[in-house]
């Protein structure tokens, strides 16, 4: 899809510089403003973390934390590091946002160079449960609650853009574009695993021992959450059309469609709460957290623009 946009963006610049004019346009320096809406597609992630249990039905059963005596675990059952899980995979759905921005360019004939700022917003509000192709939380009758969530992703943005012209009449002008930049984007993330608070539904130790009954009561009605801000700085790429209608000699206003493409996003956090207690794990006990990692974000929008050239 990326060589394809790429492969057409190329011939549409080769055929309209052999087939039109250069744009009737002011050359120098122009200033402008861009507001407008954002689409987001799907975003999918994969999650996973270190704790030290080695596949989900039994964690909690080498918490030192829950488990200090070692009931029903023989001394190689458990290591003394925190073990890795994941990654499972969930996917949240796409919204729309918001997007406001400032250029500075320079024109020369038909082509212009552009520095561009604008940031974004958009408020997914979304849930997902992550699963793996062995394992769904939802089939275990000791898991209550399961559920991940993303509230927004947001991003301050930094391209430089150039353009071609093509004048369709004295007052309109209409451009294709292209550019690279760097963006710093927020995922808000939530992660919230609770067991049932029923000890006749926890699965993690023997209940037909004292020990084993105990522990399982200990654990009822425990969680695993987090609700952090996951941050990231992606490169990417945009490809851009838009529409120029000139009021002035100075001023001029438009629309201006674009796609932009970033690379994998990834941070990771702790927990706030591992099975009730602080997030550590492992003998002596050390922090521990988890992690979420994106496909490429892309995503598509439409703003109203402004310029002003000197």
């Amino acid at each position: 899809m990326k060589a394809i946009a790429c492969l057409t963006l190329g011939f549409l610049f080769g055929v309209l510089g052999g087939v039109w004019s250069p744009a009737i346009a002011r050359d120098g320096l122009y200033l402008g403003l861009d507001v407008g809406m954002t689409i987001d597609k799907d975003i999918s992630v994969s999650t996973g973390g270190e704790d030290d249990w080695e596949n989900t039905p039994i964690s909690g059963r080498c918490d030192r934390t829950v488990n200090p005596d070692h009931v029903q675990i023989a001394p190689t059952d458990c290591g003394d590091e925190p073990r890795p899980w994941g990654p499972m995979f969930e996917s949240f759905d796409g919204a729309v946002g918001v997007m406001t921005g400032a250029v500075a360019g320079y024109q020369w004939k038909a082509v212009r160079l552009e520095a561009e700022y604008f940031y974004r917003t958009t408020n997914v509000q979304a849930t997902a449960v992550p699963t793996s192709a062995t394992y769904d939380p939802r089939d275990e009758t000791q898991l209550a609650f399961v559920q991940d969530r993303i509230d927004t992703v947001s991003g301050h943005h930094g391209f430089v853009n150039l353009y071609y012209d093509v004048p369709l009449s004295p007052a309109w002008t209409v451009y294709l574009g292209a550019g690279i930049g760097v963006a710093a984007v927020d995922v808000q993330y939530s992660t919230n695993w609770q067991r049932s608070e029923d000890p006749d539904e926890i699965q993690v130790f023997d209940p037909s021992t004292p020990e084993g009954l105990a522990l399982n009561t200990k654990l009822a009605g425990t969680a695993s959450y987090d609700r952090s801000v996951m941050q990231d700085t992606l490169m990417g790429y945009q490809v851009l059309a838009g529409v120029d209608y000139r009021l002035t000699d100075h001023l001029s206003i438009g629309l201006k469609a674009r796609w932009t493409d970033l690379n994998q996003f990834r941070d990771e956090a702790p927990y706030t709460r591992l099975r009730g207690h602080e997030s550590v794990a492992g003998y002596p006990p050390q922090p521990v957290g988890y992690y979420i990692a994106t496909n490429d974000i892309d995503f598509f929008g439409l703003t109203f623009t402004t310029k002003y050239a000197f």
